[in-house]
């Protein structure tokens, strides 16, 4: 079953900056308030920077550039393992490679996860930055992208182009979203700050 952030004052997605909603652990109720102008919450146990680390200053709870590249490494280095007993043919490398998209879709789906992720401590979530794992949806749609690299002749381009337009935004974005991220509506937090 996934995590649901408990009901309390939060900042929800596309709300204005500095503002807070009520969310009863099922739906936003109320409308947008400023959180300045809630002395009541700020510094309390409804404070919503203690209790949804999602709007926390530092950000500390999305997976940052360096775990994830340690993350997309392993993946790359089991993808390695799997594709070369059959890198003779290119048919059956393409159907090794299949299969381990699947099993990483699959894991994202269900686990929270690619292998890589999983390892060091990471797990995918939806927009929300609390419900994991994110769903069979969320989970084909992020990885979408990376099944440009297939394509004959300038795949390898393309991923490369992918891989450094999601170095870019995992290094600016504040919530560390890469393109994957944002084409699947996701976000990658660290497990021990998943609540």
């Amino acid at each position: 079953m996934p995590d649901i952030a408990p009901a309390g004052y939060y900042h929800a997605e596309g709300d204005p900056e500095g503002t807070v909603r009520y969310w009863d652990g099922a739906n936003w109720s109320g409308e947008p308030k400023p959180l300045d102008d809630q002395p009541d919450l700020r510094g309390s146990t409804l404070d919503p920077t203690a209790v949804n680390p999602a709007v926390s200053a530092d950000n500390s709870r999305y997976g940052g550039l360096g775990i994830r590249i340690g993350a997309a490494a392993i993946d790359t280095a089991i993808g390695v393992v799997i594709i070369a007993p059959f890198s003779a043919s290119v048919l059956l490398a393409g159907l090794a490679l299949s299969l381990y998209w699947v099993v990483v879709v699959v894991m994202v789906a269900k686990l929270g996860g690619s292998p890589g992720k999983l390892a060091v401590g990471l797990r995918v979530t939806k927009i929300d930055g609390v419900t994991s794992p994110p769903g069979d949806r969320e989970s084909v749609i992020r990885t979408l992208p990376g099944l440009l690299g297939l394509i004959p002749i300038v795949g390898g381009l393309i991923s490369l182009g992918i891989g450094l337009i999601s170095i870019r935004y995992v290094a600016i974005d504040p919530q560390r979203r890469s393109i994957y991220d944002r084409i699947g509506g996701t976000r990658v937090v660290y497990k021990n700050r998943l609540s």
